[in-house]
């Protein structure tokens, strides 16, 4: 199950307080953060790239994955976020490098090969 938005209970505890007052808007937003709602983007920044975790909740289903230009380590540590979170994870267009990286660390993790990636598959 994904992590999702915050329930309305939560939001009107947070919200409410700003709104009459009584809250700072500082210990608000922290409660956001901490929420994983995040400035700039809606999930989890990862130093090096923005992960949409609540993707699912708006789209039925989780960030997909673009493999190139991605280091491996990176897109293993994207996917071991989505299943923090109780995502299932699709990377498209992955290397060799990223196959490996994703099956050695990964458990679970299944490789579909098709036919674009079998003619230009070198390793």
């Amino acid at each position: 199950m994904a992590m999702g938005l915050p329930d309305e209970a939560t939001l009107r505890e947070l919200l409410g307080g700003v709104y009459s007052g009584s809250g700072q808007l500082e210990r608000a937003l922290a409660g956001l953060r901490s929420l994983g709602l995040q400035q700039g983007s809606v999930g989890s920044q990862m130093g090096d790239c923005d992960l949409d975790l609540l993707r699912e909740d708006r789209c039925g289903f989780p960030e997909v994955v673009y493999g190139p230009g991605k280091p491996a380590d990176l897109v293993v540590r994207i996917l071991q976020r989505q299943a923090e979170y109780g995502q299932d994870s699709l990377v498209t267009r992955v290397s060799g490098e990223q196959r490996d990286a994703v099956l050695g660390a990964i458990p679970g993790a299944i490789w579909k090969q098709t036919e674009e990636n079998s003619n230009k598959r070198s390793n």
